[in-house]
């Protein structure tokens, strides 16, 4: 147990860069082994039924789409046209049903940008009991974030902000009608 102190505080420092970084507070943000193990731990705790909807976009990494496509979920696709995500795509897609709306900030296939406001705009209007994720492991550290009234970001840690492989939870618990966030060191859930 000796060294266990400094390793802790060592953690709580980097909770409060990573909470600098994406401009929330050290208490939203909790780390994970990698952007797959947050997805995962989102998708159990959103707890989806049979009759909720969830929409991922074909730009989007692997992780932000996979824990959907299983348990029977209705997943809609939202295509991209030309490498690009129109949002006049996306508005057929949500609905009262739309739990949850996945996007990344910046695409890993070919670099594209979504346009937030937009999307933001259209998931708010339309699909009124959805929570947006967004993951940011391409823009982080590179760009500037536009997408802090997400409900969840996710990042990578080991691209533009030059960290080890792992990744980043944050929660917002004021945006997510009241979820519990837990985070004491090492826990890195939500319930």
């Amino acid at each position: 147990m000796k060294g266990r102190d400094a390793h802790f505080a060592q953690l709580e420092e980097c909770r409060e860069i990573a909470a600098w970084m994406i401009d929330r507070k050290p208490s939203e943000v909790a780390f994970c082994s990698s952007s797959a193990e947050a997805y995962n731990l989102l998708a159990t705790a959103l707890n989806l039924q049979k009759k909720d909807e969830v929409v991922v976009n074909e730009l989007d990494f692997p992780s932000g789409a996979t824990p959907w496509l299983t348990n029977g979920r209705a997943v809609r696709i939202w295509k991209s046209r030309n490498g690009a995500l129109a949002v006049e795509d996306l508005l057929p897609l949500l609905n009262e049903r739309t739990r949850l709306a996945q996007a990344s900030l910046v695409s890993f296939v070919n670099g594209h940008r979504l346009d937030w406001i937009s999307f933001r705009r259209a998931v708010r209007d339309r699909a009124p009991n959805a929570l947006i994720s967004v993951d940011v492991t391409q823009a982080l550290g590179r760009i500037p974030l536009d997408c802090h009234d997400a409900d969840c970001l996710i990042s990578s840690t080991h691209k533009w902000v030059l960290g080890i492989h792992g990744g980043l939870y944050c929660w917002d618990p004021a945006q997510a009608g009241g979820a519990t966030y837990h985070a004491e060191p090492g826990a890195g859930f939500i319930s």
